[in-house]
C-alpha cells in the first residue's frame, strides 16, 4: 500500500512539473540621430531616442541576417514586448503596420542588429512614417527624410522576471483550510484519547 501511495505521489509531482519554458530576456537600446535633418519638429535635436524590448534567447539564430518575430505568444503586452520613444513620440509593437511588414528583431551572425518596424503617425495635421530597418531608422514625410539615425547594441540585458502580484485567497479556499485544520486537530485529539485508553 505504501509503495502504491509513493508511486501516486511521484506521478502527481511529475505531472505538475511545468514544461521547459523559453528563456525570455529584457533589454534596452538607444538611437543616435544623424546630424542635420528636421529633428526640431519632434523633439530637442540633442535628445536621445530610446527603446526597450523582450526577446526569446532560444530563438537567436547563429549565422546570417535573420528577422525573428517577437514572442507574441508569451502573454506579454505589446508595450512590454517593444517600446520605442522617438523624442516626444511613443510607439509599441501594436503600432506596427502588420499589413505591410511584420515587426521583428533582426540578428546578424547571432548578434542584435536592430528592429524591423513600420508605423504612420500624425503631427500638426501631416502624416509621417516612422521606419526601422535593422539598425537604421528614419522619419519621413512622403519621400523626404526628416530624421535618420542608427540603433545601437542592446544594453542592460537580463532575464525577464514577471512582476509578482499578491493573491488573496477566495472564501472557499479559507473555508477548506479551516476545515483541514479542524480535521487535523480532531485527529490529534482522538489519538491522545486512544493512547490514554491503551495505557490504562
Amino acid at each position: 500500500m505504501k509503495t502504491m501511495t509513493l508511486a501516486a505521489v511521484a506521478a502527481c509531482a511529475i505531472a505538475a512539473t511545468p514544461a521547459s519554458a523559453t528563456q525570455l530576456m529584457t533589454a534596452n537600446f538607444d538611437v543616435v540621430t544623424n546630424p542635420g535633418g528636421n529633428t526640431r519638429m519632434f523633439a530637442d535635436p540633442s535628445a536621445t531616442y530610446t527603446g526597450s524590448l523582450i526577446f526569446d534567447a532560444d530563438s537567436i539564430p547563429g549565422s546570417g541576417t535573420t528577422n525573428v518575430a517577437f514572442a507574441s505568444n508569451s502573454g506579454l503586452s505589446n508595450a512590454q514586448l517593444l517600446s520605442f520613444t522617438v523624442g516626444s513620440l511613443s510607439f509599441n509593437l501594436g503600432d506596427n503596420l502588420n499589413t505591410e511588414r511584420a515587426a521583428s528583431i533582426q540578428y546578424k551572425n547571432g548578434q542584435f542588429n536592430g528592429i524591423v518596424f513600420l508605423s504612420d503617425f500624425q503631427s500638426g495635421g501631416v502624416t509621417y512614417r516612422f521606419r526601422s530597418e535593422g539598425n537604421t531608422f528614419s522619419i519621413k514625410s512622403g519621400a523626404t527624410s526628416l530624421v535618420t539615425g542608427k540603433i545601437n547594441n542592446l544594453t542592460n540585458v537580463m532575464p525577464y522576471v514577471a512582476p509578482v502580484t499578491s493573491v488573496v485567497p477566495e472564501p472557499v479556499t479559507w473555508a477548506m483550510m479551516l476545515i483541514g485544520f479542524g480535521m487535523m486537530g480532531a485527529s490529534l485529539r482522538y489519538r491522545r484519547r486512544s493512547t490514554k485508553a491503551a495505557l490504562a
